[in-house]
């Protein structure tokens, strides 16, 4: 916590700027390219595939900081971190170091048709949602994964990135570095998200897609913290109160954001509105209200196939909490995810909505 300051004062020295992130990727031993391989800003559209002689150029979006992912089939995923300080006018050379774990542990097992169709179902339920976009998701590839089921919890991992189809969004969805375990109440998800959009059919089905879009953006974790960062919490529907912790729902204070008066209740957001990146700091829970709309009726249903009774399924109520006490949320209020630690834990309604519930990390809703 000490060094967030300066860390913050690092992030914020520099404008940002749409620039060219450009180098090359090669074998860390041998030193050969390893054409194929994929560059892409973390969460988003944005990427490129490695050239024959190793070499890449990646235009950058206009915010800072980021996270660059960098994925080969048989390699250790690695990550560059592009700050304002970050030296964009030189070739980067990423080494990549093979991963034993990948090229060694994968045994085909000889498992019955119908015991391998139950536990694909399962990583389904653990992966998807019950939510109109997670329902209609399907992983194009599980060939590739390797599935445990240790007394009742799953453990998945994969040989290579795995593909999600969402004909519902109209995404292809790639994660990358992914690993799957625990249960449907209590489960931990691993992964760098790349997305790619599916080809539109006629206007009308193109403008359908975008009502879904917006329609799952509504109320999301990703639309609050853009609306919190942006200083419209009040007018985007969101209450948020600091609470004692997840499943409080009384007793809280309200947080000034939410109230839209700068002179009333403590900040959780800190730096200046015009900053690159603003830290989010807090004790305890932040308490998130989505006023705009109820429940979906399928998370009522949900909330009973793990067991949790008595609970509110007439308001759309998350959590929020800091595991290392602090976030720092760049302009689109995307937070920074550049170690082994996500940033932000949530709980609550957020908890249903997972990977298909996802939107590329740059899209914003359509201007009236």
């Amino acid at each position: 916590m000490r060094c967030a300051p300066l860390l913050l004062l690092l992030l914020l020295a520099f404008p940002a700027a749409a620039q060219t992130f450009r180098g090359s990727v090669l074998d860390a031993e041998s030193r050969e390219p390893l054409p194929g391989a994929h560059v892409f800003v973390d969460g988003t559209q944005e990427g490129d595939v490695v050239a024959a002689d190793g070499s890449f150029s990646l235009d950058l979006p206009n915010r800072r900081p980021l996270v660059i992912v960098i994925s080969m089939v048989g390699f250790k995923l690695q990550t560059v971190s592009i700050t304002p300080r970050f030296d964009l006018e030189i070739d980067h050379e990423i080494l990549l170091t093979e991963d034993p774990i990948v090229l060694a542990e994968f045994v085909i097992e000889a498992v019955k048709p119908r015991a391998l169709r139950r536990l694909r179902g399962r990583v389904d339920d653990l992966l998807f949602s019950s939510t109109p976009a997670g329902s209609r998701c399907e992983i194009e590839n599980p060939q590739a994964l390797q599935i445990e089921n240790i007394n009742g919890s799953l453990r998945v991992r994969s040989r290579e990135p795995v593909k999600v189809l969402n004909p519902y969004l109209g995404y292809r969805i790639t994660i990358h570095g992914f690993r799957l375990e625990g249960t449907q109440r209590f489960y931990d998800f691993v992964g760098r998200l790349q997305f790619e959009e599916l080809d539109g059919t006629t206007e009308k089905a193109t403008r359908a897609r975008q009502d879904r879009r917006l329609r799952t953006w509504n109320g999301s974790r990703q639309h609050f913290l853009r609306a919190l960062v942006q200083g419209t919490l009040p007018e985007s529907g969101f209450t948020a109160e600091l609470v004692q912790s997840p499943g409080y729902l009384k007793g809280g204070q309200t947080i000034r954001e939410a109230l839209g008066d700068e002179d009333k209740g403590g900040s959780v957001l800190h730096g200046d509105p015009g900053d690159l990146t603003r830290s989010l700091m807090f004790s305890g829970a932040l308490l998130v209200r989505y006023r705009r709309e109820r429940p979906l009726p399928a998370y009522a249903s949900f909330l009973r196939s793990v067991n949790i009774g008595d609970s509110n399924t007439r308001e759309r109520v998350s959590w929020l909490e800091l595991p290392t006490g602090i976030a720092l949320l760049d302009r689109n209020g995307v937070p920074f995810a550049d170690g082994a630690t996500a940033p932000l834990s949530h709980y609550g309604y957020w908890s249903w909505e997972r990977v298909c519930d996802t939107l590329p990390a740059d899209w914003a809703p359509p201007e009236d």
